[in-house]
């Protein structure tokens, strides 16, 4: 499969797309690709690009499980880790696979009871 970047389209005489925009589709079209080619498919999808960071787009993935998650970091490269959540009284784990796609940053990721995540 050959990966190609979403371009806004930019009628003749007018502005280019801002970093804002151009963040955007890149970040939906990393998005486009990964859930194509994925072994697990998400719950939920963030596409975030903030304006106080215009240039840098990021993609979160929450999962269905602790096994959804770890299929995306194994077919995309990423770093998977499990933590307790910070501050959280039911001790619950936070488990995510971080890494980046096509120049844009993901995190999918699944909160689960400790019995779970074991």
């Amino acid at each position: 499969m050959t990966a190609q970047i979403t371009e806004p389209v930019v009628q003749e005489g007018e502005p280019g797309p801002s970093a804002q925009l151009r963040s955007y589709m890149a970040a939906v079209s990393a998005l486009e690709h990964m859930l194509s080619t994925s072994p697990a498919m998400p719950d939920t999808v963030d596409v975030r690009v903030y304006s106080f960071a215009p240039a840098s787009p990021s993609l979160h993935l929450h999962c269905d499980s602790v096994a959804d998650v770890e299929a995306f970091g194994q077919h995309f490269g990423a770093n998977v880790t499990s933590r307790p959540h910070r501050n959280d009284p039911d001790s619950r784990i936070y488990t995510s696979a971080v890494g980046e796609f096509l120049g844009v940053p993901f995190t999918a990721w699944i909160l689960t009871a400790p019995a779970v995540a074991a």
